[in-house]
């Protein structure tokens, strides 16, 4: 039970970097999407 905080923690900023990794890679396509693998 005491490693259930860590683990949150872990979780948590885990998750604060896939939000952060996620919404550079939204910016980017935003402002090019014609650079992605999608417009082909």
């Amino acid at each position: 039970m005491r490693s259930a905080p860590i683990v949150l923690t872990m979780n948590r900023t885990n998750l604060l970097r896939f939000k952060e990794t996620v919404d550079v890679a939204v910016s980017e396509l935003a402002v090019r999407p014609e650079s992605s693998g999608l417009a082909d």
